[in-house]
């Protein structure tokens, strides 16, 4: 049996909960859009709400690209008109208005983007069905949903779906919270048959290999990217899909970065160094991003008020979390176990774990005036514990 087809529709009042600058420390438009599009495309945008990514689609296609952006309510397409002439981009953005079950768009386009929402859609087939029609030959369509909204089980009838229709089902690149396809039109139709790459795709970091590529050249690009192939064909997936995020993003190309460095002849002392100041290049725009974010009157309170869905990115089957403290002088917790740690300790590596948990140094540490960002202590540095506070500025100084 087929899972069930909702029909409801996000209000467009619940949108201003999603657009805001947090957000973006999690789903960042840049980084999970730029691998797929390029200067000149023309992109579809269904479900563009106000413009989360609708706004970072039209800077990568330039003034020569096109970006339609679709959605069903007037209200939604409304603000993204405010959005757009505010920022410029109104010869680029091209809004419309859909029906309940056809977008209504005819122009090809190279890339599709339905990011939360094809869950929305009554009629999966037939809508995966009409987007085939529009894309190009070897378009990308980028499908992610929500992790906890949409089961398993739902999202695989999407993919099913997907490759009923005649897309060629790619890789399953890593969005936080989510699930996520890139299917490709190859305009070849089998029905009832996947059409998957063989052998079995492997999903890259969007994030770690465009930007590492300009700060390690293309010959050690090339080894890092082989290497961290061969560890992710070896490694044996936990089931947890956040945990499967961490080892994509963070932990499997560290690795192989590391591995590299040292058969390339530095020692552990300079491999170390060599990474960390990667990686210090590589989070310069989240550095950035808290440093703004800091600067807000009321930043302890969002911090607060958000640390503990932020920390469902660390969930118990990877880390052992011990909640201290969360009100209005500081927020503690403390961490007993850590699945970088145990990872990379299985792979002979513990020490890389220090350079992940200088990250957090970096970007916790400036972050704001407001918050002092107090760790004494971590696993990878030795301790039975890592420490986590960040304390309210203004209330430890009276």
């Amino acid at each position: 049996m087929n899972p069930r087809e909702p029909t409801f529709t996000c209000p467009w009042w619940l949108l201003f909960t999603f657009d805001n600058p947090v957000r973006k420390l999690i789903h960042n438009p840049n980084n999970i859009l730029r691998p797929y599009v390029k200067p000149g495309n023309t992109v579809m945008d269904i479900g563009c709400g106000m413009g989360y990514f609708t706004l970072e689609l039209a800077r990568l296609v330039g003034p020569n690209g096109k970006v339609i952006a679709v959605d069903l309510q007037p209200q939604m397409l409304a603000g993204l008109n405010q959005r757009t002439n505010k920022a410029g981009l109104q010869s680029i953005i091209q809004p419309h208005q859909c029906a309940p079950d056809k977008t209504g768009v005819y122009e090809p386009v190279d890339v599709i983007l339905a990011f939360w929402m094809v869950h929305e859609v009554y009629n999966r087939k037939s809508f995966l069905e009409e987007l085939y029609l529009v894309l190009k030959p070897n378009g990308v369509l980028l499908i992610v949903e929500p992790l906890i909204h949409v089961t398993k089980k739902n999202f695989e009838y999407t993919l099913d779906l997907g490759c009923e229709v005649g897309f060629s089902e790619i890789s399953h690149p890593s969005v936080a919270f989510s699930r996520s396809v890139i299917f490709l039109n190859k305009k070849i139709k089998i029905q009832g048959k996947k059409m998957k790459t063989n052998p079995p795709s492997i999903p890259y970091s969007n994030r770690f290999f465009p930007a590492i590529l300009p700060l390690v050249g293309q010959k050690q690009y090339d080894q890092i990217l082989t290497r961290y192939s061969e560890l992710y064909a070896k490694h044996e997936m936990p089931v947890n899909e956040i945990l499967k995020t961490h080892l994509i993003n963070g932990i499997l190309p560290g690795l192989a970065f590391y591995q590299i460095l040292l058969e390339t002849g530095k020692s552990k002392e300079e491999a170390l160094l060599k990474i960390d100041q990667v990686f210090e290049d590589l989070f310069a725009k989240d550095i950035n991003k808290f440093q703004k974010l800091g600067r807000l009157p009321f930043v302890y309170t969002i911090l607060r008020t958000y640390i503990k869905t932020a920390m469902r990115q660390y969930p118990a089957d990877g880390w052992d979390i011990l909640w201290q403290q969360v009100d209005g002088d500081a927020i503690r917790f403390k961490m007993n176990s850590c699945f970088y740690y145990n990872t990379l300790s299985a792979y002979s590596a513990p020490e890389l774990t220090a350079s992940f948990c200088r990250v957090d140094d970096l970007i916790y540490g400036g972050m704001s005036s407001q918050v002092l960002w107090q760790r004494t202590q971590t696993i990878a540095r030795g301790a039975e514990y890592c420490d986590f506070c960040f304390a309210n500025a203004r209330k430890a100084a009276k």
